[in-house]
């Protein structure tokens, strides 16, 4: 799972009853799980921690209970990570564009 917060990004899968987050910025991993050693890795995604689903089930929680902005791009202050939220915003928006065409090809039969 890709999650996009404030804090940062990062990629969540399961593992033996744990849940590895890894991230391709190390800062994104202390900004969301600070008390975490972080293990790094010549992967993809090089930095990873691994913690109990419950314990990131309840971190993930938090960071929902604090949304509280109206643009979520607007709320992140580094402008790399801005930039990269906002190709990914782009991105979506072709995908809907793509959709959106290919819906209305279907109806105009």
């Amino acid at each position: 799972m890709w999650i996009f917060t404030t804090k940062g990004f990062v990629s969540a899968i399961y593992s033996n009853g744990n849940i590895i987050i890894r991230s391709r910025n190390k800062q994104h991993l202390k900004n969301l799980f600070p008390n975490e050693d972080i293990l790094e890795t010549g992967k993809d995604y090089p930095y990873r921690i691994t913690i109990p689903k419950n314990k990131f089930i309840e971190t993930m929680s938090k960071e929902m209970e604090n949304i509280n902005y109206h643009n979520f791009k607007d709320t992140v202050s580094d402008p790399f990570y801005h930039q990269f939220l906002t190709n990914i915003w782009i991105q979506g928006l072709n995908y809907e564009d793509t959709l959106n065409v290919k819906n209305k090809s279907i109806y105009n039969k």
